[in-house]
């Protein structure tokens, strides 16, 4: 039944539908299977032991001691099945747990990126927010802090006043 139908799905060929090539390797794999099963029934009726007149085998025919050697075809490919899906499924979690990996590292990276700007506005804001607050006094004391920035305003401010006296004096020449 399940066979018919993977014939009509396409998923399994006929072997008169297949090249000459994969027929050849197809009854190569038919033959290697078929030595191995008789190599598995051999050593399985090896180890039976036949008396006189009853041709009964009393070795490993039991279910309960045979083990694996007396497994059905069916299980065989059974259990063939399970593991082809557990690999399938091992394969999909390891890939998965790669993508999450990486995802989560971009996760983080922007979290970090959003956080250093939001301390940057909020830093700027407060910065702002001391600049209106600062009176002259407060400015003053904050530039006497540092030699540098002393150096600097000086300089500025004796610029600008030369600058500003310069032009005052050219204005009152032009009147």
């Amino acid at each position: 039944m399940r066979w018919h139908q993977r014939v009509r799905t396409g998923k399994v060929k006929l072997v008169a539908d297949l090249s000459d090539r994969q027929k050849r390797l197809k009854r190569r794999e038919w033959r290697s299977k078929w030595k191995d099963r008789a190599a598995k029934q051999k050593t399985a009726h090896s180890h039976c032991e036949i008396p006189d007149n009853n041709n009964v085998c009393t070795g490993l025919s039991t279910p309960s001691t045979s083990g694996w050697m007396s497994s059905s075809r069916q299980h065989a490919s059974g259990r063939k099945q399970v593991r082809r899906d557990r690999s399938a499924a091992y394969r999909k979690i390891k890939l998965l747990e790669a993508k999450l990996s990486c995802c989560q590292s971009v996760n983080n990276m922007l979290r970090k990126r959003l956080s250093r700007q939001q301390e940057k506005q909020l830093c700027e804001t407060e910065r702002q927010l001391q600049c209106e607050r600062n009176t002259p006094r407060k400015r003053a004391k904050l530039i006497m802090k540092s030699p540098r920035k002393i150096k600097r305003a000086l300089i500025y401010h004796y610029s600008f006043l030369s600058d500003v006296r310069q032009r005052t004096q050219h204005l009152k020449s032009h009147e």
